[in-house]
């Protein structure tokens, strides 16, 4: 480093092993040897003003490491790793320099640098489909990185690689994070992926670590990346069907703790096209749970005379054992004078929790329906209002209390009705009969 920077500290000797250079005159008369201890002063100096060039660069995506061969020796600690540019082509066109996490891996002054590659500046190169995919769209510039030892910089010259190792290795889910709320499922991979390759199937909830009370997604309604259509985290839009069956669980995704993504092989591809693998543990833990903070809503309802049976349909699953059936009325709205039955105690819920809430209509509740003649006979005089809290979804979220919702479905009553028993008085001339359910007193013959 001290040797040949100028005149002044640029000397030469002439010998060999301490006797005798190999020169001769045209005479075959030897040299006269200088020797390194009478080391002449040079007489003319012309300082090296030439920048490095580069002779060879080798990239490997799965080393993770760049190499550069130079054409003499460059100052190692000069080296300026944010200049090194990945460009797509001489137009740079698409261009990610190291300027995030990269640093050397070469602490010795020499003729060879290595780059090695951090995790954030190649998830950079990776998230841009056109660059560095192949030697073809490979190419480095790095003007003002480099200095050889008396300081000269590298130009601004586009290299092509002289070697190209591509990215064989799949990536690998690192992270999750779940918001009931917002219904999205976020996916976080080691490198970019292509989020037109996600296949949702390959992909399983579970509630703890081992998979147990797990559960397979079958849909999606959106898929895309966070930055773009290659971007190291997916955000996947939950269908409804998933999000009930997950919901009806109370064991899978009640809170961070029992929820946890399971990624198969397949599940998706990386920029280069390579499949993602497992993670190691094969369940991912989530980072950040949302809770369900949103209220169901009634969404339509069906009611069956014949059974005596009303079926209510609501936006997410409900726990069907919160259902409180007084707080139902059932309506004929503007089709009649505003006749209305709220249910009592009398009707039951069938317990059993989901998207639908099954009331059993009592008998007292069925007969005061079919006693008023023009309620509950076809949809346009059926309506159904639920008060705020008649029932509530699997997250204790009450639903929002509705304006009277018509009818689906209106089954009317088929089955003839069945005397039961008969008074007969005598003194009073008259004969009662009972029912098993309201009769039209009006038909009696």
């Amino acid at each position: 480093d001290s040797i040949g920077r100028n005149g002044s500290s640029t000397f030469f000797a002439m010998s060999k092993h301490g006797e005798y250079m190999l020169v001769t005159d045209t005479f075959d008369n030897l040299v006269i040897p200088i020797l390194r201890t009478n080391a002449m002063p040079v007489s003319h100096y012309i300082e090296d003003n030439m920048p490095p060039n580069v002779q060879m660069i080798n990239l490997d995506f799965n080393t993770k490491i760049l190499r550069f061969t130079f054409d003499e020796p460059v100052r190692i600690n000069a080296t300026k790793v944010p200049l090194i540019c990945f460009i797509s082509n001489n137009s740079q066109a698409e261009k990610v320099c190291l300027a995030s996490d990269s640093h050397l891996a070469t602490t010795e002054n020499g003729l060879v640098v290595s780059i090695a590659l951090g995790t954030a500046d190649l998830n950079s190169i990776k998230s841009i489909p056109e660059l560095a995919t192949s030697e073809e769209n490979t190419f480095i510039t790095l003007a003002g990185a480099v200095e050889d030892m008396l300081g000269n910089t590298a130009t601004n010259i586009t290299y092509p690689v002289t070697t190209y190792v591509p990215d064989t290795v799949g990536p690998v889910l690192v992270d999750a994070r779940l918001n009931l709320t917002t219904e999205v499922l976020y996916l976080v991979w080691n490198e970019p992926v292509n989020a037109s390759t996600f296949n949702i199937t390959r992909v399983t909830l579970a509630g703890n670590i081992l998979g147990a009370d797990s559960y397979d997604l079958t849909a999606s309604d959106a898929v895309e990346g966070s930055t773009g259509a290659y971007s190291t985290t997916l955000e996947i839009r939950l269908s409804t069907a998933d999000l009930n069956q997950i919901k009806a669980s109370r064991d899978l995704a009640i809170n961070a703790n029992s929820t946890f993504v399971i990624a198969y092989m397949g599940a998706v591809r990386d920029v280069a096209y390579v499949e993602s693998t497992l993670a190691v543990p094969l369940s991912v833990p989530v980072s950040e749970y949302g809770a369900d903070t949103v209220r169901p809503q009634l969404v339509g309802f069906t009611l069956d005379m014949d059974n005596l049976t009303l079926t209510a349909v609501f936006t997410e699953t409900m726990a069907a054992e919160t259902t409180n059936v007084t707080r139902m009325v059932i309506s004929c709205e503007w089709s009649c004078n505003g006749e209305s039955v709220r249910l009592s105690h009398n009707s039951t819920v069938v317990a059993r929790d989901g998207a639908e809430v099954w009331v059993q209509l009592g008998k007292s509740d069925g007969n005061a329906l079919k006693e008023l003649g023009n309620l509950a006979t076809t949809e346009n005089n059926t309506f159904l209002v639920l008060e705020a809290g008649a029932v509530s979804d699997m997250a204790e979220n009450g639903n929002v209390a509705n304006a009277p919702l018509m009818a689906t479905v209106v089954r009317q009553d088929r089955t003839r009705p069945l005397a039961q028993s008969a008074r007969v008085d005598m003194n009073a001339g008259t004969i009662t009969l009972l029912f098993d359910e309201t009769v039209q007193g009006s038909s009696v013959v």
